[in-house]
């Protein structure tokens, strides 16, 4: 397979971001493009403005030819990529390059992944300040220890969907997309607060020009130094470039003594917008580290009254008499030395580096922090590597992790597990008592296997066959052995008998321990699990579950994660019901349903999503149209974000045998989603295991590549969407169908008020409210009767009483109505029927033997009756009826009525058996009162006599 085949960039992910970057996926933005791996590549180096749509297929074959797809995240003026042509912030972010990202305090609006990097966004609400934009980049990536080198207002940043294409192509994912998080930069700033420095150094004797500024006027130097490089002429490249800015950037430093920061942003502002082309944050960054310490201009040398630098050139400073000392500070009228200029007095005095990296780990900056330790690490041979694990250590400001002594972990309240031989029993049950008490175990049993939670960290499981989920999804996860050992070896003091010293010695738990653990089903005391919720659902008995936490009652686990939701009365009034319905069919008002049963459906779909975990069945809910881009997986996402504040986790259609179809939907369900979505199914759809996930409260089968039985609950809610879906067998009797059809030509063209998606994200609070308060008001009776007169649907009654009940309580079409359309397109139903009818039209209701059937059928007068059994029994070639085919299928169809029609087996006649279709009415004998008189009921679709039930 070559490069470019696998180069597909993700359109959808590429507008997802922006939409919540810009406020709208169509919104003007400026784009970038560089190659990833060849710099001087100028063909493929090109800048956008407009909306992605626009540049979409361009941004795609320059992506393909090698080049990265970045964005502006800032707002520019669309005339430029430059510094002067930004208007307006939209953002903070930080860049981890080693993706070992630190826990952040306040959620960000947008996580995305880059290969081993991760950017942190957070969405800035409108009049921030532009000045204010690199100083909280600088102190957001002191916090998290992240790159430094994106501080400039016009920085670019790589879309979501494109490919990363340094080494390894791999495409950038869009892990988090929460727009409706926004925040000021103070707000910020404070949930990301940095320590102060700790017992900071004398102040050494640095060097001294013709004027040593204090701190005080910093503001007054750095509006100095912009001044003076409005004067200076941009830096070309080709004529010299290089050197013009490296004097510029030496001028700024040392004369205007500027720390690395404040010489970055001068450089950024006043300067870097006029060279051709603009230099990029890192060789910025790199001139001004080489300003620092290379040059022999005094410091302060441009800060003379009449600005001009009076010092002689080349003067070499003269070094500190002694270097300074870690001291406890003087009092406050005495003069301390910045650790910056500690750091540069004892690199010039010679001093020993051990001496160094304490003072150099207390500097805050991390430009200027990283720039000195460049320079230590190249005056004394000292490795990067090396020198940034010393700085880690020495750093004091760093929360080390507290390793354990064996002698005596520091973890009070932790029981002590003596092993001793004999007592395997008593030390599980022990292990168990120490797990489940120790904190931060959570731990739970459901259906034979020990299990815990946990949210995924990952935009989707890749593996094929698997169910994709987004970046956050709550998934159950069986409890494994490697697992349950560092748990236990945490939860307790463990302690065994040295064979020498026979004195007890700290040891980790035992993996014999873990093993019989995990193998003692129906002795554990864990609690039990029935499943995992994120938004408040109805028990059994009625009442509301929104206490989040384990509820004793139903054995859920209700973990709403960020959302906030308010209290749900259960004892609504008519009018809170009646406006709660009014704003379900308001957030589906813009979906082309081609009926109102179609859109019962669909509310059908929310409501059980939202109450599924207490129903012991509830049907499939199937979303369909005639053309593509529709809103069909739209819909699913909606169903999803609701119940999970999250889209629709979804499996491929299934394209596998029976046997491992079952096992990887058991797979699936033992993970505990709320909700699964077969999308865009493009054949027939009906297999067995999902018919039987459907009806039954737990399945079991084993896992693939393992020998052990397992059993899954099914209570999940399935949606299915596909162009002009069909379902076949036994599913049709199983499923919903709800029809979209927005009669274009080019749906995809459409124009909507909102973003629905968007929309419901943003009012998931009030949509649950509203959907459980709709159920709640039928349930107490404040709409009428509680179980309105439904048709009776096998398998699926308390999910008629609960959710059908409701909607057809405030006045809507049954959903279950549907289900017509459903039975009408289903193949096998049809090809029965008409095999029956052209028999009965040659036969009626004679009895024959299958190969008279056949015979006849190769008659020219019966062509109709040919051509039907060449669908059912044909043979490969499509040609001849196949007689063993033929056979199979009418003993198959024995006694199933269809178009009020069955198969009946009559008898032999000279030995053969004779098979007859009976219409309308049969003769036999009644085995309760010998009549002979039998009608077909339409009510019950079953042949009934008529002594024992007169008609009427």
């Amino acid at each position: 397979m070559d490069g470019e085949s696998v180069i597909q960039p993700d359109y959808r992910a590429a507008a997802v971001f922006i939409a919540a970057l810009a406020g709208s996926p169509a919104a003007p933005c400026t784009f970038q493009t560089f190659h990833d791996s060849v710099k001087d590549r100028k063909d493929v180096a090109r800048v956008f403005h407009g909306t992605l749509a626009s540049n979409f297929e361009e941004l795609v074959a320059l992506n393909k030819a090698g080049a990265g797809a970045y964005l502006t995240i800032s707002e520019t003026d669309l005339k430029g990529r430059k510094l002067a042509n930004v208007v307006g912030l939209r953002a903070l972010f930080v860049d981890h390059d080693d993706g070992e990202a630190r826990e952040t305090p306040l959620q960000p609006s947008i996580v995305v992944r880059s290969g081993h990097g991760l950017h942190r966004y957070w969405l800035l609400k409108p009049g921030e300040l532009l000045e204010r934009f690199a100083p909280a980049l600088l102190h957001l990536a002191a916090y998290y220890k992240s790159d430094t080198n994106i501080l400039g207002l016009n920085r670019v940043m790589r879309i979501p969907g494109f490919w990363h294409q340094k080494g390894q192509p791999f495409r950038v994912d869009l892990v988090d997309v929460r727009p409706q998080l926004k925040y000021t930069i103070d707000e910020v700033l404070t949930a990301h607060p940095i320590e102060k420095k700790v017992d900071p150094p004398k102040r050494a004797h640095v060097v001294k020009a013709n004027r040593t500024p204090s701190d005080d006027d910093l503001e007054k130097r750095i509006f100095r130094a912009k001044r003076y490089c409005e004067k200076i002429d941009g830096a070309v490249s080709g004529q010299n470039g290089h050197h013009d800015t490296w004097n510029t950037a030496i001028k700024v430093v040392r004369g205007f003594n500027l720390t690395p920061s404040a010489a970055f942003e001068v450089l950024a502002e006043a300067y870097n917008p006029r060279c051709i082309p603009p230099w990029s944050d890192d060789e910025l960054i790199h001139k001004i580290e080489g300003a620092t310490h290379d040059s022999k201009l005094p410091i302060g040398f441009l800060l003379e009254k009449d600005g001009r630098g009076a010092s002689p050139r080349g003067a070499v400073p003269r070094p500190a008499a002694k270097a300074p000392e870690l001291e406890e500070p003087e009092p406050d009228d005495a003069p301390v030395a910045a650790p910056a200029d500690a750091v540069r007095a004892m690199l010039t005095s010679g001093e020993h580096h051990d001496k160094i990296i304490p003072v150099l780990a207390l500097i805050a900056d991390p430009v200027e922090r990283e720039i000195l330790s460049n320079r230590l690490a190249y005056e004394r041979k000292i490795s990067k590597t090396v020198l940034k694990q010393a700085l880690r250590l020495a750093n004091p400001r760093r929360k080390l992790l507290s390793l354990v002594k064996r002698e005596g972990p520091d973890r009070p309240g932790a029981p002590t597990i003596v092993i001793e031989p004999g007592k395997l029993h008593e030390t599980v049950v022990a292990a168990e008592a120490a797990l489940i008490s120790s904190a931060g175990a959570e731990v739970y049993q459901r259906t034979g296997t020990l299990v815990r939670l946990y949210r995924t960290e990952s935009l989707a499981l890749r593996r094929s066959g698997e169910v994709e989920r987004p970046i956050g999804a709550l998934v159950i996860r069986p409890l494994d052995t490697p697992y349950l050992l560092a748990r236990l070896t945490a939860a307790a003091h463990w302690r065994k008998i040295e064979t020498r010293s026979q004195e007890l010695v700290a040891c980790d738990a035992p993996e014999q321990v873990c093993s019989v653990l995990l193998s003692m089903a129906g002795e554990w005391t864990a609690r039990p699990m029935l499943g995992i919720i994120e938004a408040p659902t109805i028990r059994p008995d009625g009442s509301i579950l929104q206490d989040p936490g384990y509820d004793e009652a139903t054995g859920l686990v209700y973990d709403p994660g960020q959302a906030q939701f308010s209290p749900i009365s259960e004892k609504p009034t008519i009018e809170e019901a009646r406006a709660a319905m009014t704003r379900l069919t308001d957030l589906l008002e813009e979906f082309p349903f081609v009926s109102k049963v179609d859109r019962s459906v669909a509310i059908s779909a929310i409501l059980t999503a939202l109450v599924r975990k207490s129903l012991p069945s509830a049907p499939m809910h199937a979303f369909t149209a005639p053309k593509m881009r529709t809103g069909k997986t739209m819909l699913a996402d909606v169903v999803a974000l609701l119940a999970t504040g999250r889209p629709c986790p979804v499996l491929p259609p299934n394209a596998l045998r029976p046997e491992e179809e079952k096992k990887r939907l058991l797979a699936v369900l033992l993970g505990g989603d709320a909700v699964i979505c077969y999308d865009n199914i493009e054949r027939p759809f009906g297999d067995p295991a999902i018919c039987q996930a459907l009806t039954q409260q737990v399945v079991s089968d084993r896992i693939l590549g393992e020998s052990r039985q397992v059993y899954a609950p099914t209570n999940a809610t399935f949606l299915a969407t596909g162009n002009n879906l069909t379902f076949t067998g036994d599913i049709t009797v199983r499923v919903l169908l709800s029809r979209l059809d927005p009669q274009l030509e080019h749906p995809e063209e459409r124009t909507f008020t909102r973003d629905i998606a968007a929309y419901a994200l943003k009012h998931r609070a009030e949509l649950v409210a509203a959907a459980l308060t709709t159920l709640v008001a039928h349930r107490s009776g404040c709409l009428g009767v509680y179980r309105p007169n439904l048709k009776n649907w096998a398998g699926f009654g308390e999910w008629q009483a609960m959710v059908a009940g409701t909607i057809v309580a405030y006045g809507m079409p049954d959903p279950a109505d549907s289900r017509r359309e459903v039975e009408d397109k289903d193949s096998t139903r049809s090809y029965l029927g008409e095999v029956m009818l052209q028999w009965w039209n040659v036969f009626n209701d004679r009895p024959v033997t299958l190969t008279d059937v056949m015979k006849c059928a190769n008659i020219s007068s019966n062509e109709e009756l040919r051509q039907t059994l060449l669908q059912c029994a044909g043979d490969h070639a499509g040609r001849e009826i196949n007689p063993r085919t033929f056979t199979n299928y009418v003993i198959k169809n024995v006694g199933r009525i269809e178009r009020g029609m069955q198969i009946r087996a009559a008898g032999t006649a000279q030995g053969v058996r004779v098979w007859r279709v009976i219409k309308g009415i049969e003769r036999f004998q009644c085995k309760s009162c010998d009549g002979t008189e039998f009608r077909l009921s339409k009510k019950t679709n079953t042949q009934i006599c008529t002594t024992c039930w007169p008609e009427g």
